[in-house]
């Protein structure tokens, strides 16, 4: 199970609660943290619903001994020209990461939070209410929106509507996107 960042919206599935106690959800799987998500939220104190659930979501998964924390640009699996790997896509939270999935040359983007609404594509440069650090954020989206035209890459964003998949493209002056 990885988590592209560790707000309480992407992190509440990790654990369910019995008998009082909350306890990972797979217990027979690992989870995969970014080191700086994890450092950052273990001692951030500014938003409640985040600390509640870095408390009930994280760290019983980490007590369990089924967290794998790992810096932002870590390689899950890799052979030649395919694989599953993090990217660093640091502003919507620090260590934001975008997990890039590849074979036979086709290329999967999941974003996260990274582009959050239809929106962004035209307007790239406008920061999200949730960003950490909103001049991070917009580069890294932008950033990613022309990785995602370069490589002709099919991009998965959390919070689209159903399904969410598509193609980014150039458009005059801004990205554009067409569902799957």
């Amino acid at each position: 199970m990885l988590c592209t960042h560790l707000h309480a919206d992407h992190v509440g599935w990790n654990t369910r609660l019995e008998d009082g106690l909350w306890v990972p959800t797979f217990p027979n799987a690992r989870y995969v943290f970014s080191r700086k998500d994890f450092e950052f939220f273990g001692r951030q104190t500014h938003e409640a619903h985040n600390r509640e659930a870095y408390v009930d979501s994280v760290l019983p998964v980490v007590a369990a001994g089924l967290a794998d924390i790992v810096d932002s640009n870590d390689c899950v699996h890799r052979e030649i020209e395919d694989g599953i790997w993090l990217a660093d896509a640091a502003g919507h939270s620090p260590g934001s990461v975008v997990v890039n999935a590849q074979r036979g040359g086709s290329r999967a983007v999941f974003t996260g939070d990274v582009v959050h609404h239809p929106i962004q594509l035209v307007r790239p440069d406008i920061p999200f209410f949730a960003d950490e650090n909103p001049a991070a954020a917009c580069a890294t989206r932008q950033r990613l929106l022309a990785q995602c035209v370069d490589n002709d890459a099919v991009l998965y964003p959390a919070h689209f509507p159903d399904p969410a998949a598509g193609r980014v493209r150039r458009a005059e002056r801004h990205f554009s996107y067409g569902f799957l």
